[in-house]
């Protein structure tokens, strides 16, 4: 009998390295997985959606924060800057000197670049 009280003697350090190092991969298959799972479905609907209509170039929707320039004079729109913009939550802005539009994760340059006049920061 060995002094833990049993006929077998303890698991050696190999023996718990080895246990450890297994479960720790199983869970990262697992992760692997589930991540494999979400990213099919967010590709298929992706797929699935209509696609967005651009707007003409040029042309700048009426929204809170823009200036409109009449058609046909030289004059850049003046807009905020981005952070007048997130303060007024602006749709629009001037970053760079060209204009940028507000979207989920902060600012789009529009294409082609268009020059604008930032009014604040």
């Amino acid at each position: 009998m060995s002094r833990w009280g049993t006929d077998h003697e303890p698991a050696g350090f190999w023996t718990i390295l080895f246990a450890v190092c297994g479960g720790v991969l199983l869970a990262d298959l697992v992760k692997l997985l589930f991540a494999a799972l979400a990213a099919g479905a967010l590709l298929s609907s992706i797929r699935t959606q209509a696609p967005v209509q651009a707007t003409t170039p040029g042309h700048l929707p009426a929204r809170r924060g823009l200036v409109e320039v009449q058609p046909g004079s030289d004059a850049r729109p003046h807009l905020p800057g981005p952070v007048g913009a997130r303060a007024a939550a602006a749709s629009w802005a001037c970053i760079s000197g060209y204009i940028a539009e507000r979207n989920g994760a902060g600012w789009t340059q529009r294409t082609p670049l268009e020059p604008c006049v930032a009014d604040s920061e």
